[in-house]
C-alpha cells in the first residue's frame, strides 16, 4: 500500500512515540553514570571531564532548558533560596563504577449517590483506570475528591470509577514490587538491603520526638537526632580551630555507612574465595586487575572503549596494556574467575566510594542537602505537625515495611530438602502483593483524610501543584503545543522531514512495532482482570507492559565480549547476578529451586515480535530530544514568569 509522503497513521505514530520517549528515557538514566551530569543540568554547561566528551556534550544539548524544575508543592516559601554548594569535591570522591554498558466522562462530578454510570465489575480495569485519568486531567475530579476526603477517609467510596482506579494502581503497584523482589535475579540482594536498613532506623526514638508539642522543639530534636556531630573534630571546626578536621559521622551517616559495609563485605568475601580457588588466576593477574580496577574513571573509560573497537574482552584489554603475556597464557576457566573478580572488586570499590562521599567528606554536604530540604519544607511540616499525629502514620509506616518484608522473603517447602535433596522455596506471587497493599490502603487514605480536614493551606497548596501538572496534560495550553499543533503532531513533523525512502522502510518498523504493543497490552489486560477477579491461574506472573518495554532496552546493552571475542548483550546474561549478592556463585538460584519459566511471557514476545527501532532512534532520537528541549525551555520560561507574579504579590 502506498502512502502519501509524511502520513502515519494513529497506530504508527503511537508506536513512533513509544519507540522515541523510551529511548530518550534509557538514555537521560543512563547519562547519570556521569558524576557531571547533575552539574551540567543546573548549569547548562559541559564541563568536559576525561573520558565522557560525548556524554557532556548531549547533557549541554539537553538542559539548555535545565533551568525548568519540577515545582513541587510547598509553602510560604517565596523569599527561601535554595542553597547552591559547591559539590566538586562530590563528583572527584563519588568517581564509583556505576555502568550500564561493559559491565472518558469530562465533568468529573461523580458520586456515590448512584449516578455514577461505570461499574468496575461489568467493565475492564483498564477502561475506569482511562475514564479515572480523563475526569483529572480534563475534569474537576481532583476538587472533588479533595472535599470528598475532607469529610471522610473512604477514598474509594466517592465513586466506582475512583474504586476500580484504586484496584488498577494497587495491581500495577504490586506488579512492580513482585518483579523486583521475585522475578528479577538480584531481588533478594534489594530485600536484604532494604531488611538491614530497618533494622538500623531508631522507631521508637523519632516516635518519641514526634510526640513533642511544640514544632519548633520537635524539628530542632529530629534534626540533632538524624544529623547531630558528637566529635573532637566537629568541636575543632566549630570552635576555628581547625577548618578540614573529620568531624566523624551523624547517625543517618552511620545508617549508610553500616548497610554499604555489611554490603561491601559481601564481595570482599568473593574475591577472597576467587584468590584461594584451585582455579584461581595467578596473583599476576589479580594484582593487575586490582590496580585498574583503582585507576580513574577515564582510564576505564578508555580501556572499555578499546574493548568495543577490538572486540576483546574488558579483562583480556587490562591484560594486555600491563604485559601481552599474561593475557596470552590466560585460560577460558581462569577467564571467568577474573571477570568474577572484576565484577566483585569493582563492588566493592563502589560502596567505599558512596561511603567516603556521603559520609567523610568535608564539607558535609549530604548533611547540608538535608537541612535546606527541612528548611523549605518547614512551614508545611509545622502544620501538619500542629494539627496532625505523626506518631501514629510512623507506625502505620513502620508496620508496612515490615509486613512488606515478610510477604517479600522466599519461603521453604515443608518437606524439602530431606534425603540429600535440594530444598525447594516458594516465592511470593502477585496476588500477595496485592494483598498486603489492600491490607494498608487504608492507613495512606487517613493520612490524606487528615491533611485535607486538617491542615487546609497544605492541602490547597497541594492541589494547585496537581492541578498545574493536570494542565500539562492537556493539549490545548500545554506546553508542548505550538501554533496549534500538539506533540503527537510535532512528532508526525519530524517524521515527515525525513526523505520518501527512509519513511517507507520505517514503516515497516512502526507496524511491526505496534503489532508487538499490542500482544503485550492484551497480556496485561487479561492479567490485571484475571488477579482482580481472584483467579488462581496467574499467580506468578502481574502486569508487565512497560517492564517488557523497559526490559528490552536493557537487554539491548552491550556488554563485555566473552573469552573468545563474541559480542554480547544484556539478553546473554539475563539470569546472572553480580557475585557477592545472594547466590554467590553469580547463577539465579534465590536459595532454592524455583520456576519462573512463565514469571514475564512479555519478555518472551519481545523476542519474537519486537522489531529492531534502533535505525528509526539514530533518525530522529535527536530530532525529538531538540523537540523536548524546546518544551522545556517554554516551561522555564512560564515558570519564571509565575515566580515574578507571586513575588510581586507577596
Amino acid at each position: 500500500m502506498k502512502h502519501p509522503t509524511g502520513s502515519l497513521t494513529k497506530v504508527q505514530l503511537d508506536a513512533l512515540f513509544n519507540i522515541l520517549t523510551h529511548a530518550e528515557t534509557y538514555a537521560e538514566i543512563e547519562a547519570f553514570k556521569y558524576p557531571d551530569t547533575i552539574r551540567s543540568s543546573s548549569s547548562g554547561k559541559s564541563s568536559g571531564g576525561a573520558g565522557n566528551e560525548d556524554v557532556n556534550q548531549d547533557n549541554d544539548q539537553d538542559n539548555k532548558g535545565g533551568d525548568a524544575a519540577v515545582t513541587l508543592p510547598t509553602k510560604d516559601a517565596h523569599d527561601e533560596e535554595g542553597a547552591s554548594h559547591d559539590n566538586s569535591n562530590g563528583n572527584n570522591n563519588g568517581n564509583g563504577n556505576n555502568n550500564g554498558n561493559n559491565n472518558g466522562n469530562n465533568n468529573g462530578n461523580n458520586n456515590s449517590n448512584g449516578n455514577d454510570i461505570s461499574n468496575a465489575e461489568h467493565r475492564g480495569l483498564e477502561d475506569v483506570w482511562e475514564e479515572f485519568i480523563q475526569q483529572l486531567v480534563h475534569g474537576n475530579l481532583i476538587d472533588e475528591l479533595q472535599k470528598w476526603l475532607t469529610e471522610t477517609e473512604d477514598l474509594e467510596g466517592y465513586s466506582e470509577t475512583v474504586k476500580g482506579a484504586a484496584d488498577y494502581a494497587i495491581i500495577n503497584l504490586a506488579s512492580l514490587l513482585h518483579h523486583v523482589f521475585a522475578v528479577t535475579p538480584e531481588g533478594q540482594y534489594v530485600l536484604r538491603l532494604v531488611q538491614n536498613s530497618h533494622r538500623l532506623i531508631p522507631y521508637s526514638m523519632i516516635r518519641q520526638i514526634l510526640r513533642l508539642g511544640n514544632a519548633a522543639t520537635m524539628l530542632n530534636s529530629l534534626v540533632k537526632l538524624l544529623l547531630a556531630k558528637l566529635s573532637l573534630g566537629s568541636l575543632s571546626n566549630w570552635t576555628g580551630l581547625t577548618s578540614k578536621a573529620d568531624e566523624g559521622m551523624n547517625l543517618l551517616q552511620r545508617i549508610i555507612s553500616a548497610v554499604l559495609f555489611w554490603d561491601s563485605s559481601e564481595f570482599k568475601k568473593t574475591a577472597d574465595k576467587i584468590e584461594k580457588s584451585k582455579i584461581a588466576p595467578s596473583s599476576k593477574h589479580l594484582r593487575v586487575i586490582r590496580k585498574h580496577a583503582q585507576g580513574t574513571k577515564a582510564q576505564r573509560l578508555e580501556l572499555r572503549k578499546r574493548s568495543i573497537q577490538t572486540s576483546k574482552s574488558v579483562i583480556m584489554c587490562i591484560l594486555e596494556d600491563a604485559d601481552p603475556k599474561l593475557a596470552a597464557a590466560l585460560t577460558e576457566g581462569e577467564h571467568h574467575e577474573c571477570h568474577q573478580y572484576y565484577a566483585a572488586y569493582l563492588s566493592t570499590r563502589d560502596r567505599d566510594a558512596i561511603v567516603s562521599t556521603l559520609c567523610k567528606q568535608t564539607p558535609d554536604l549530604l548533611t547540608q542537602a538535608v537541612r535546606d530540604v527541612m528548611a523549605v519544607y518547614e512551614p508545611m511540616i509545622r502544620d501538619v505537625h500542629n494539627n496532625v499525629n505523626l506518631a501514629e502514620h510512623l507506625d502505620a509506616t513502620k508496620a508496612f515495611l515490615e509486613d512488606m518484608l515478610a510477604v517479600s522473603s522466599s519461603k521453604k517447602v515443608d518437606g524439602s530438602g530431606k534425603n540429600g535433596s535440594d530444598p525447594v522455596y516458594i516465592l511470593p506471587t502477585v496476588e500477595d502483593f496485592v494483598d498486603l497493599l489492600h491490607r494498608h490502603k487504608g492507613s495512606v487514605y487517613k493520612w490524606m483524610h487528615h491533611i485535607c480536614s486538617k491542615c487546609p493551606s497544605v492541602r490547597d497548596a497541594v492541589v494547585e501543584w496537581a492541578l498545574g501538572v493536570a494542565k500539562a496534560f492537556r493539549p490545548e495550553g500545554s506546553p508542548a503545543t505550538r501554533d496549534g499543533s500538539t506533540l503527537l503532531e510535532r512528532v508526525s513533523g519530524l517524521f515527515a522531514a525525513l526523505p520518501g525512502e527512509q519513511q517507507d522502510a520505517f514503516r515497516s518498523i512502526l507496524d511491526q512495532h505496534a503489532v508487538y504493543l499490542d500482544s503485550v497490552r492484551d497480556i496485561t489486560r487479561g492479567r490485571v482482570q484475571t488477579i482482580f477477579d481472584k483467579s488462581d491461574s496467574s499467580t506468578a506472573r502481574g502486569p508487565g507492559m512497560y517492564l517488557a518495554s523497559w526490559h528490552s532496552l536493557i537487554d539491548e546493552a552491550a556488554i563485555s565480549p566473552d573469552f573468545w571475542g563474541k559480542e554480547r548483550r544484556g539478553t546473554d546474561v539475563i539470569n546472572r547476578i553480580t557475585p557477592g549478592k545472594p547466590s554467590s556463585s553469580g547463577e539465579t538460584t534465590w536459595d532454592g529451586n524455583v520456576d519462573l519459566s512463565r514469571a514475564m511471557e512479555e519478555l518472551e514476545i519481545g523476542e519474537k515480535l519486537r522489531p529492531n527501532t534502533k535505525p528509526v532512534v539514530e533518525a530522529l532520537g535527536e530530532p525529538f530530544r531538540g523537540l523536548l528541549r524546546e518544551v522545556a525551555e517554554r516551561v522555564a520560561g512560564e515558570a519564571q514568569m509565575d515566580k515574578g507574579r507571586e513575588a510581586t504579590a507577596f
